[in-house]
Parts: C-alpha cells; sequence; structure tokens
C-alpha cells in the first residue's frame, strides 16, 4: 500500500506552468540575457523591479541549479498580483515536496486567487491533500468537485486519486468510469497517462476488483513511453519483483532513476545499502542518495546518516540528520531530540545548512 501511495503523490495534477521543452527553451533565454545577476540582485537587495516575464525566467534557472527556497522566495513577491507567479509558485511546492512553504502557499491561493478556475481549486486541492492536516483532504475532495462542475476533467481524475488515497475504492472506480467516456485516449493523452495508470494500479494491488497482475502490466507497458516522469517503470519494477524476475525489476528502477524519480533512487539506495538483490555496495547506495536529497527527498537524507554512522563520520551523519529533520522526517528529529539538538538553530536554505549564531 505505501509503495501506491508513494505512486500516486507524484502525479496528482499536471504541470501548471510549461513543460520540460518550454522550460528549455526559457533556460536558453536565460542564457542568452544574462539574466542569472539580475536575478541574484532581485533576492539579495529584495529589489521588485522584475517584470513577471523576468521572475519566471529566473525561477527556471533557481530550479534548474536546485535553489528551490531562492525560487519560492522570487514567486512570493509577484504571486499576490499575477496569476502566473501564483500558478509557478504552487506548482514548485507541490512537486518538489517543499512542505516547509505548505501553509504559505496554501494561504496565498485562499487569499490571493479568488476565481474559482479549474487550475486554482486542482493546485490548492493537491496542496491540501499534501499537507493532509485536520480536514484538508474533505476541503482538497469539495475543490475538485468544484473545479470539475466548473469543466475541468483534470478535477475528475484528482478526485479518482483522492478516493484511492482515502481507500474509498469504490468511489475511485466509479470516477476512473466517469472519465473513460470523455475518450481521454483520443482527446488526451496526458490524462489518459493517468487515467490508466491509476486503474492499473487498482488492478495491481487488487483493490476495489478482483487482482490481475498480468492486465496491470498491460496497461503499465501501453503508458510507459508517454510517462516522462519514471513513476511507470517504477511501478513496473514493482510488478517484476512480485513475480521474482529481479534482473528486469532492478533495470526497470535504473531507467526511472535516470529520469529522476525520487522513489526509484531511493529504493535503489536501499537495496545497495542493504546488500538486497544486489551487491552491497555503500558508494553506490550514497550516490543514489544524493541524488535523491538533491531532488527534496528526506528518507535520502536520513538514510544518508546511517551510512555515514557506519563508517564512523559522526559530524556528517549529524548534518544528514539535520537536514533530514529539517524536511519533516520523523525519525531524525527525535534522534537529534534525545540528544539534545535543537533544530532552530539551523537554517537549512537551498541545500545549504547553516547554524545560527
Amino acid at each position: 500500500m505505501k509503495v501506491a501511495l508513494k505512486v500516486l503523490f507524484a502525479y496528482f495534477f499536471t504541470s501548471l506552468f510549461c513543460s520540460n521543452v518550454q522550460a528549455e527553451e526559457v533556460l536558453n533565454q536565460v542564457r542568452e540575457t544574462n539574466i542569472e545577476g539580475i536575478c541574484i540582485k532581485s533576492l539579495d537587495m529584495d529589489d521588485n523591479s522584475l517584470n513577471v516575464k523576468q521572475v519566471l525566467m529566473c525561477v527556471e534557472s533557481l530550479k534548474h541549479k536546485r535553489k528551490y527556497d531562492s525560487a519560492v522566495n522570487l514567486l512570493l513577491k509577484c504571486a499576490k498580483e499575477d496569476a502566473l507567479c501564483l500558478k509557478a509558485l504552487g506548482e514548485l511546492v507541490y512537486y518538489h515536496n517543499l512542505r516547509d512553504y505548505y501553509d504559505v502557499v496554501i494561504e496565498f491561493f485562499e487569499k490571493y486567487s479568488l476565481s474559482h478556475k479549474g487550475w486554482r481549486n486542482n493546485t490548492l486541492g493537491g496542496l491540501l491533500l499534501k499537507r493532509s492536516k485536520g480536514d484538508d483532504l474533505a476541503k482538497a475532495t469539495i475543490l475538485f468537485e468544484e473545479a470539475f462542475k466548473a469543466g475541468s476533467t483534470i478535477a475528475l481524475q484528482n478526485l479518482a486519486e483522492i478516493a484511492f488515497i482515502m481507500k474509498d475504492y469504490a468511489a475511485s472506480l466509479r470516477y476512473l468510469k466517469t472519465s473513460e467516456s470523455y475518450d481521454l485516449k483520443k482527446k488526451d493523452p496526458e490524462q489518459y497517462l493517468n487515467w490508466a495508470r491509476l486503474y492499473a494500479q487498482h488492478l495491481h494491488y487488487g483493490f476495489g476488483l478482483e487482482k490481475d497482475l498480468a492486465k496491470a502490466l498491460l496497461l503499465y507497458k501501453e503508458i510507459v513511453g508517454l510517462d516522462k516522469t519514471g513513476g511507470t517503470l517504477f511501478l513496473l519494477s514493482a510488478i517484476e519483483f512480485t513475480q521474482g524476475n529481479n534482473k528486469t525489476a532492478i533495470d526497470f528502477l535504473m531507467q526511472s532513476a535516470e529520469l529522476g524519480y525520487i522513489n526509484a533512487l531511493d529504493k535503489l539506495g536501499y537495496l545497495y545499502m542493504k546488500g538486497e538483490v544486489v551487491n552491497l555496495d555503500l558508494d553506490t547506495a550514497m550516490s543514489y542518495y544524493q541524488t535523491s536529497a538533491e531532488l527534496g527527498s528526506a528518507t535520502a537524507l536520513y538514510n544518508q546518516g546511517v551510512i555515514y554512522r557506519s563508517r564512523k563520520e559522526y559530524i556528517k551523519m549529524k548534518i544528514s540528520l539535520i537536514k533530514a529533520a529539517k524536511k519533516g522526517h520523523v525519525k531524525s528529529k527525535n534522534i537529534l531530540e534525545s540528544n539534545g539538538i535543537a533544530l532552530d538553530k539551523f537554517s537549512f536554505f537551498d541545500g545549504h545548512l547553516t547554524e545560527i549564531k
């Protein structure tokens, strides 16, 4: 079940700002216009003179360098007045699991995005689902229902996925059945990808209908070429492991990891760290964990700490655990607290840990 839920979170809504091709075009513009200097000046001097296009160009450059905190701070400057900035902010915080910003970004969407357009409700619903505090899931469901009534078929898919996460598998399948009537395979391949992947997971894990690995495998293989995130490859690896095809499973995991899929990176790191299915290799494990940590995985940071401890590199272990705890990793936080280490004495910004004097 844990595997299924992790995969779902990676796909919850469609990209709000730009595709990979568009992002590369923006990065080329950044290089050509040498706007990076302007970006740095705007951040360092609290300068609000950038126009929206310049802000979005800066954000793409910062994301490319994995300076997510700086990117968020830049977008917060214009998100109150501009819908594109707000969209980009929601996408950034959602897709990169920037949990420290969930509260402030949810507040931005509630206060400054008064229109009930599909993108607003889908994004806010997704962020509420990520945060999952109090009645967040109920609020997210209402938002998705409003978006669907306003004509968003993406919202219908989101309703199917949130029902799946809430273990209401009958409702999830009903939403999927309604989605199927829109002939997504021909009209919207991207939404069909989401539909097929979720339905395949129902078959894969036997949730709400009879378990059928053969049919799930056929659906995964049908959509794997459309999925550029690596998530379907990760699901394929899970089936291959179940069937005892370890070599094929590892191949799928590696392909998924090459696409930057965090679950695959963490899984490979774990396998090499434990010597399960593959030969024990802590250096290779550390490499996978490092990439995953740079992409936002708190679990990877914690496991790096475990490896550092086994090597008696205690300072590095402490740094990894603090970084993991700052990202919300409960076990890391408990370890640090039991050793008298206060998290509020440290700042974690753009991947760099700084002790507050």
